[in-house]
């Protein structure tokens, strides 16, 4: 222990008392870290933006592919083989009607048929393509 001071020799700084501060390597090291600090943040920064427009864009994907289903056998009959598309804010929607045929359904000897509705979105983000395609059954007149 010291008497001057009272704290244990551990403590005490090994420079001479009128030497205070931080040497320049100290200052270097610690810049060095923060600028590392930074880098790492703004690119999580950049990859959450880039993240949440990508997110946005096949949201709204989703919507226009559920509003192209909706109306549809409710507007106009389910036909098999109809087809439509369209152009929206950049995104390029196609829907088609299909007679639904699956292993487990049952031949069609009354009023009503099962159809395979699908609509597909096609955009692109920056120089990707990207696409989303919701499917769905449902019963129509036959046709």
């Amino acid at each position: 222990m010291s008497l001057s001071t009272g704290l244990p020799d551990v403590f005490r700084s090994s420079r001479p008392a009128g030497e205070a501060g931080f040497t320049l390597v100290e200052v270097m090291v610690a810049f060095a870290i923060a600028a590392a600090a930074l880098i790492v943040l703004a690119r999580a920064l950049g990859m959450g933006l880039t993240g949440t427009a990508r997110v946005k864009s096949a949201d709204a994907a989703v919507v226009l592919a559920q509003s192209a289903l909706d109306p549809l056998g409710i507007v106009a009959p389910l036909k098999d083989g109809d087809r439509a598309q369209v152009e929206r804010d950049g995104y390029h929607v196609s829907v088609a009607v299909d007679r639904y045929a699956g292993d487990n359904v049952p031949r069609a000897q009354g009023y009503l048929v099962l159809y395979r509705l699908t609509a597909t979105v096609q955009w692109r983000e920056g120089a990707q393509a990207r696409s989303l395609s919701l499917t769905t059954l449902r019963l129509g007149p036959r046709g």
